[in-house]
């Protein structure tokens, strides 16, 4: 199942257009998914590793080790996301592989770790929603 990326005009002048480049997975990506760049491959962004806490962008199509993918790496766009995240929240990475949580969730308990990646514009829905992928430099 590929998604679709949505046109954010006139969300208070955030990602005008989504931004999307062609990546390698470096191992089984679900379409939704927030991905971390892990040398010249991207993979599910986690925050029990280091190296897959920074979220880069979001998978738009499934993927295998060593199959292109359409990563999202500004704009809006429906992704994995904990169910109940409320819009407007700012979301993290989590300890779940790919999937972002509300930032605020960081009590101290190590997740959250990586920055915020994106805003919530829709509340989160059986483990999805719509958010803005936050730019970031790789």
């Amino acid at each position: 199942m590929a998604l679709s990326i949505h046109n954010a005009k006139g969300l208070q002048g955030l990602a005008a257009q989504a931004e999307v480049k062609s990546m390698t997975a470096g191992g089984t990506i679900v379409a939704g998914d927030w991905v971390a760049l892990t040398g010249t491959t991207v993979v599910q962004a986690d925050d029990d590793s280091p190296s897959t806490i920074s979220a880069i962008g979001v998978a738009l199509e499934a993927a295998v080790d060593g199959a292109a993918v359409r990563v999202c790496v500004a704009g809006q766009v429906t992704a994995n996301v904990t169910t109940g995240t409320a819009a407007g929240e700012s979301i993290t990475i989590g300890g779940e592989a790919g999937r972002a949580i509300p930032f605020d969730n960081d009590a101290g308990g190590g997740e959250g770790d990586g920055g915020v990646c994106g805003i919530c514009v829709t509340l989160a829905a059986g483990h999805l929603a719509t958010v803005i992928v936050s730019p970031r430099s790789y």
